[in-house]
């Protein structure tokens, strides 16, 4: 970064915003005196951590000074609280440590305090939990055990990296409601590093806008996001998917990005009598063993009598909450998982009922393009050699030159890049040579199970635009996965919203956007911050998580019917018994 000023006034939130390697992180680990851990260091500049004992220099202050600091006058919550927390040492001992360390407490007197900051966060049992470990925890509950830690010794500063990124949209809320809190009972100022720009206008006063380690713009939250000045702060606005954006429209749009503007029109699903693919009545579920006869006491109900059916040339999203069961829908159409009863018909053909090598044929039709393209993606292998694999398992190899040339022409990728590995590619080259390899074999469904989620919000407006034109140009019919709801608004003809592996409500992007009916389906629309700084968030209900897929064994979930709200709109006819489950009148 070059040349970068700002301040925090205490009790304020400031937002720095921009790409991936623009030089967020760095600027938080900096202020943390941590850059020098990293291979970095401050060259020019200061520095000043301001407080009621006088000023702190961090860029020239001694480690024995800053660990002092960092946790107790400075705090950080980090993008992954997997990868942050130790898993060796339960949720208890982590915030323990910092108590003993900082505020001088005994060990029973920081386990109380403990217990209390888990409380302050929302924390379901919060005493209970102390004896937890990490992985017995969900992802929202491990962030509020990073919140807990952040704030223990009740910090100056507070610094949130991407902290709600990875989260479901209720969890997302319920964290941000938790930081404003904390902010209010202890006057902390906060730098929130996002590229979520709801969040942002939600939380931040001012905003800085950065791009290759320079300050491109700065000024109050409203300025910024409502008359942004520079070019690149009106690029990176138009990228961001607004909620309520599509409202009146029947089909989806491309985002208008500069010199994209020939594709901004709507993509409405072509005229057919079948579907392409129909799911009836489909099931799956997982044994939960225990003992040591390895007895199946409890079943995973991940996916509870699913039905549904995607036109060629139409986008199905399906959404819900981390443990719905939208990604276990998307392994059974594919087969990466067998279920227990239903039926898959392709093209009205069971695929189910079909021996093994028929079924290999299927496997071609639908293809798989995951969230993170660094692991779906060899890094021994060159693109050229992870698009020709394909294509040489189901015998579609007649002149590879020329095939690879043509699958990275389609997803705006040079020809002469076929020979790099994946590791020289950016996030968003690398989801393209994905999509590459899932039309390497012609599919005619490609399941995308939160393509685009990781990107950044230009990176993904493009990255979307691309497989609407690859859609209107090849007739692709997708199953989109995602809990970015202004996404889905965005892409989706017709929405299937999941709860607790069953769906509650499915209908056309209209009917759930403009109409939802279902008590769950207002929830998570409820939830999504609007990228709107004259909006006040509102507060929203700081329950625990909803409840778990996991049930004893003959003690299946109470099967429900559908009411029909409209043509194509159903509504699971259960909202009684999820409103008592919500207020915790009954165990799911």
């Amino acid at each position: 970064m070059r040349n970068l000023s700002f301040r925090v006034p205490r009790g304020g939130t400031l937002a720095i915003v921009g790409e991936s390697g623009s030089g967020k992180s760095v600027t938080s680990l900096a202020a943390m005196g941590l850059l020098k851990f990293t291979g970095g260091r401050v060259t020019s500049g200061r520095i000043t951590l301001n407080g009621p004992d006088g000023s702190t220099e961090i860029t020239s202050a001694s480690e024995n000074v800053l660990r002092r600091i960092r946790g107790n006058r400075v705090s950080m919550i980090f993008q992954e609280p997997m990868s942050s927390l130790d898993p060796v040492f339960t949720v208890g001992n982590q915030i323990t440590e910092a108590l003993k360390l900082h505020r001088g407490m005994t060990s029973r007197t920081a386990k109380d305090e403990a217990a209390r900051l888990l409380d302050l966060v929302r924390m379901p049992n919060a005493r209970q939990q102390l004896d937890r470990y990490p992985h017995q925890l969900s992802g929202g509950m491990r962030q509020r055990v990073m919140i807990a830690m952040a704030v223990s010794c009740r910090p100056d500063l507070l610094i949130a990296d991407e902290q709600t990124t990875a989260l479901d949209v209720t969890i997302q809320a319920q964290i941000l409601q938790i930081i404003r809190d904390m902010q209010a009972e202890f006057g902390t100022s906060a730098i929130f590093i996002s590229h979520d720009m709801g969040v942002v206008s939600q939380m931040a006063d001012e905003i800085v806008v950065m791009q290759g380690g320079r300050m491109m713009e700065t000024g109050r939250a409203r300025d910024v996001i409502l008359t942004p000045s520079d070019d690149y702060t009106r690029a990176l606005m138009a990228a961001v998917p607004r909620i309520g954006a599509m409202t009146g429209r029947d089909a989806p749009r491309p985002f208008p990005l500069l010199g994209e503007e020939d594709i901004a029109a709507d993509h409405a699903v072509p005229e057919q009598a079948e579907p392409l693919v129909k799911l009836e009545g489909v099931t799956t579920r997982y044994d939960v063993t225990s003992g040591l006869l390895g007895r199946v006491t409890h079943r995973v109900h991940a996916a509870e009598d699913i039905s549904f059916q995607i036109a060629l040339g139409e986008t199905l999203a399906l959404v819900g909450e981390s443990g719905s069961g939208k990604s276990t829908v998307g392994r059974t159409l594919q087969h990466l998982v067998a279920p227990v009863s239903g039926w898959i018909l392709y093209r009205g053909t069971d695929i189910l009922s079909l021996d093994p090598e028929k079924r290999a044929r299927f496997k071609r039709e639908i293809q798989y393009v995951f969230q993170d393209p660094v692991g779906s993606l060899n890094p021994r292998r060159t693109v050229r050699q992870s698009l020709i694999e394909p294509m040489r398992v189901h015998n579609l190899l007649t002149d590879p030159d020329r095939q690879v040339a043509e699958l990275l022409q389609a997803v705006n990728l040079p020809s002469e890049h076929a020979d790099r590995y994946p590791h020289e590619f950016s996030d968003g080259q690398r989801q393209r040579i994905c999509i590459a390899r899932a039309l390497a074999v012609d599919p005619g469904l490609i399941i995308a199970d939160e393509t685009v989620s990781a990107l950044d919000v230009s990176v993904q407006a493009q990255v979307i635009n691309l497989m609407m034109r690859l859609q209107a140009e090849r007739g692709l019919a997708y199953l989109f996965i995602s809990l970015d709801m202004a996404v889905v608004e965005r892409v989706s003809h017709r929405v299937a919203v999941m709860y607790l592996g069953e769906i509650v409500e499915i209908g056309t992007r209209r009917q759930i956007f403009e109409n939802p009916q279902h008590p769950y389906t207002k929830r998570l629309l409820k939830a999504v911050p609007v990228m709107d700084p004259d909006t006040r968030p509102e507060r929203v209900d700081l329950s625990g998580d909803i409840p778990g897929p996991v049930r004893p064994v003959g003690n299946p979930r109470r099967p429900h019917g559908f009411v029909e709200i409209a043509s194509g709109h159903m509504m699971a006819d259960d909202h009684q018994l999820f409103e008592q489950e919500q207020q915790g009148e009954i165990q799911a």
